[in-house]
C-alpha cells in the first residue's frame, strides 16, 4: 500500500506529459482600473481571465505565422473557438461562445493581445452596471526580461506556444484592457497557467513554476 500513492504519482506525471497538448492556457490579467467606465471604481484592483483552447488546430484561412507576427484567428461559428472562458472579479456572468464570434490571439512585437468580441448574439458578461459586454481586449502585454517569441513560421497550437511563459509577471510598462472599446484597466501583472480544472485532475498544482519579473 504504502507504494501506491508514489506509483500513483508517477503515473500521473506521465499522462500529463502525454496529454499535455490538450491544456487550455489561462492568462489572468491584474490592474488597476483607470476610470469609471461602466461602473468600474478608479483605483481599484480587477481581474480578468482569458481561458484559450489549447488544442486549437490550424485555420488556414486566417491564422498567421511569420517573422513579424503570429496570429491565432476565428470568425465564423464553425470554427473551433479560440477563446473557451471568461471569468473574473472585473466580469458577471457566465460565459457563452456567441454565435457571430470575432476572436484572435496576436503576438508581435508589442507583446500579446487577446480579443474576443460579437457583432450579433451574446457572450453573457456584464460590466459592474450590468451593461452587457459584447467587445473585451488586451493590448500591448510586454513581459519584462521575457519577450513573448513571434518569429515562427510553422503553426503551433496555443498550449504549445503558451507554455513556454508559465509564471507570473509583473507588467511595469504599457498593457492595458478595454471593455466595449473604452479603457477600464491598466495593467499590473499577468499569470499564465494551466486552466485550473485542467490542472487539478492532472494533478499538476504542485508542479507551477512561479516566475516574476521585478
Amino acid at each position: 500500500m504504502k507504494y501506491l500513492l508514489p506509483l500513483a504519482a508517477v503515473v500521473i506525471a506521465i499522462s500529463a506529459c502525454t496529454v499535455s497538448a490538450a491544456y487550455d492556457p489561462a492568462v489572468t490579467v491584474t490592474g488597476t482600473a483607470v476610470s469609471n467606465n461602466w461602473g468600474y471604481t478608479p483605483g481599484q484592483e480587477y481581474d480578468f481571465t482569458f481561458v484559450l483552447n489549447g488544442s486549437r488546430s490550424e485555420e488556414q484561412n486566417y491564422d498567421m505565422y511569420n517573422t513579424y507576427q503570429n496570429m491565432w484567428v476565428t470568425d465564423l461559428p464553425e470554427s473551433e473557438a479560440i477563446v473557451e472562458d471568461i471569468y473574473g472579479s472585473g466580469v458577471s456572468g457566465d460565459y457563452q461562445r456567441p454565435q457571430d464570434p470575432w476572436e484572435w490571439i496576436t503576438v508581435n512585437s508589442n507583446g500579446l493581445h487577446i480579443k474576443s468580441e460579437v457583432d450579433d448574439g451574446s457572450m453573457n458578461l456584464f460590466t459592474p452596471e450590468n451593461d452587457e459586454i459584447f467587445q473585451i481586449v488586451l493590448t500591448d502585454i510586454v513581459l519584462p526580461e521575457e519577450s513573448f517569441d513571434y518569429t515562427m513560421t510553422s503553426y503551433k497550437t496555443p498550449w504549445q506556444y503558451f507554455s513556454d511563459y508559465l509564471g507570473e509577471y509583473d507588467v511595469l510598462d504599457g498593457g492595458g484592457l478595454t471593455v466595449n472599446y473604452s479603457t477600464v484597466l491598466d495593467v499590473d501583472s499577468v499569470t499564465i497557467t494551466p486552466e485550473p480544472a485542467t490542472m487539478a485532475i492532472l494533478g499538476l498544482g504542485g508542479l507551477f513554476i512561479r516566475r516574476r519579473r521585478t
